[in-house]
């Protein structure tokens, strides 16, 4: 019986040697390609998470995004995948735009930062208390500290900020930095500036 014969192929810089036997040779290949879709990162957006009231009013606006023209969809797509938020979540948000300029402009500035700035991380902290984890309840604790900070340093200056143009457009910027999932500018503030100038100050105050 003559001896198998045996081929080989390159894949990169790499040698890969196998049976001749087609059966074989297909397995090998199939193997590989499997491994290497494994390795390979996704690329898919993160799905946000949102309250179950909003579910259905979020798959009227998939509705809507499928019927908007094909260059308004690829816009929302690379949208999608620069900030991993969800395409219905990303055009409500922008569909809301224009009615929370109007609101800020009213007047309504201090009443829309305050909801920016509480209702999503409320949301989440009641999320973060029911799941008992202690990675959710540091990183929302420490959002509610710099939060709680921000309106006492507001408060003793409000001579300052009130002399600061657009303050409460950039005070809505900073909150979310500061809970941002990708960003959690809370969690760098607190371990940059309050835990090593405040915190431990205190905690050692009150361990003595």
């Amino acid at each position: 019986v003559d001896a198998p014969v045996f081929g080989f192929c390159l894949e990169g810089e790499e040698r890969v040697f196998f049976p001749a036997f087609p059966e074989t040779a297909d397995r090998m290949a199939s193997d590989g390609s499997e491994k290497s879709a494994a390795a390979t990162p996704s690329s898919d957006p993160v799905a946000v998470a949102v309250p179950d009231f909003m579910q259905g009013l979020l798959k009227e606006v998939d509705g809507v995004v499928a019927s908007l023209p094909p260059s308004v969809q690829d816009i929302l797509t690379k949208g999608s995948e620069q900030t991993k938020v969800q395409k219905s979540v990303l055009a409500l948000g922008v569909a809301l735009l224009p009615v929370l300029l109007v609101l800020y402009f009213l007047g309504g500035a201090d009443l829309l930062v305050n909801l920016v700035g509480f209702l999503w991380p409320a949301m989440q902290s009641f999320k973060a208390i029911e799941a008992k984890t202690d990675e959710g309840a540091r990183r929302w604790l420490s959002y509610w500290v710099v939060y709680g900070s921000l309106s006492i340093v507001e408060t003793l200056l409000f001579f300052v900020v009130n002399m600061i143009p657009y303050y409460p457009l950039a005070k809505m910027a900073f909150l979310i930095y500061c809970y941002h999932p990708k960003l959690n500018g809370a969690g760098m503030i607190y371990d940059k500036v309050l835990k090593p100038f405040v915190v431990s100050k205190l905690v050692k105050t009150h361990s003595e």
